[in-house]
């Protein structure tokens, strides 16, 4: 079962596809599978259906990709497998 879909190879977050618990052992998939292979991680904390999941460790100002372009920035360390959204990310539109 797919948990969270992947929008471009190089993304930063991906996209959960239903509610996702802590310590679950989740899978992706790149929306065009072509793009990549699936990938698994260890959710870090819950996350809900439609909200962003970190792929990859993000450093504080560090740039962060979704549709292969840059969103916005980190505004704290964020772990894999941690929710991304207002409380870490500051988006580009809100600079």
């Amino acid at each position: 079962m797919v948990d969270f879909r992947i929008h471009r190879l190089g993304d930063s977050v991906g996209v959960a596809t239903r509610d996702l618990s802590r310590g679950h052992r989740a899978v992706g998939r790149y929306v065009d599978e072509k793009e990549g292979e699936d990938i698994t991680i260890e959710m870090a904390e819950d996350v809900s259906l439609g909200h962003k999941i970190a792929l990859v460790r993000l450093s504080e100002g560090q740039q962060v990709i979704e549709y292969g372009v840059t969103i916005g920035a980190a505004t704290a360390d964020v772990e894999v497998g941690k929710h991304v959204h207002v409380h870490n990310l500051k988006g580009l539109r809100w600079a």
